[in-house]
């Protein structure tokens, strides 16, 4: 299962040269280069309001690419307080272009490997210095984005790690009570809720190479997926199909099926 079509990107032309989205962007990115920070305090609220109220099915990645190279040196300095601002706006990024017209996603995908950036939230996330928010966000953005290789990744295991501890903690608290969506925030003004925040990370680890879909189907993978065929969010479910399919890969789904 290379890719999962979402139903929000069905009715949407695949020609986007009439497309207005993002047409705020390119002054916005403009502004981060003012030695002002007021001003790039100010772009970069409004960088997060352009792209989380924007569709997707409508945005070209080009559009996206002046902007990662523009949030790269404002990164270099893991105190600097810009930075809970920045991971916002990747994390919400990293969110939204799963809904990109099928091309448009792949070609994102192909613009921010070639990126500072990626560097720079691996480094990051790995320092212990940095604050959880940040490092939290930045593992979500780092596997959404899929720009780990391999296993061999310094930040593999630990985000691995971090995603499946944070949704043992959501499971507990919604062994409590039953799910409703309005009690699980989301983790910023536009992003996904919590739940579904981890549960994007840990299924885009499906669609790469079998080492890693192996790594999360020992970890559990699979029976996180078949746990959330039926919840009430379209997104987890969508989310859920994914892990739970590596129950039908040949070798990887095995022992599962032997089990079950």
């Amino acid at each position: 299962m290379k890719y999962l079509e979402h139903s929000e990107r069905k009715h949407f032309s695949k020609d986007l040269s009439k497309c207005s989205e993002l047409k705020n962007l390119p002054d916005l990115v403009t502004d981060l280069s003012s030695g002002d920070e007021t001003v790039r305090l100010k772009a970069l609220d409004d960088i997060l309001d352009e792209i989380g109220t924007t569709k997707p099915q409508c945005c070209r990645a080009e559009q996206f690419s002046q902007l990662l190279d523009s949030l790269a040196p404002l990164m270099t300095n893991i105190q600097n307080h810009e930075l809970q601002r920045i991971a916002s706006i990747i994390e919400v990024l990293s969110t939204k272009v799963w809904f990109m017209i099928y091309e448009e996603f792949l070609n994102f995908l192909d613009i921010i490997k070639t990126k500072e950036i990626i560097k720079l939230m691996k480094t990051t996330f790995l320092n212990e210095s940095s604050q959880t928010p940040i490092k939290e966000s930045f593992a979500y953005s780092i596997f959404s984005f899929r720009v780990i290789n391999d296993t061999n990744d310094q930040c593999f295991n630990p985000i691995l790690i971090l995603l499946l501890n944070r949704l043992k903690e959501e499971e507990k608290r919604w062994n409590k009570q039953p799910y409703n969506k309005e009690h699980d925030p989301k983790r910023c003004k536009y992003g996904f809720r919590t739940l579904a925040t981890i549960l994007n990370g840990l299924s885009a680890l499906c669609l790469e190479h079998d080492v890693q879909k192996q790594e999360i189907a020992n970890r559990g993978g699979i029976e996180i997926g078949l746990r959330y065929l039926n919840h009430p969010s379209a997104k987890i479910r969508v989310m859920a199909a994914l892990l739970f399919g590596l129950s039908g890969e040949q070798n990887i789904g095995q022992q599962f099926r032997k089990n079950n």
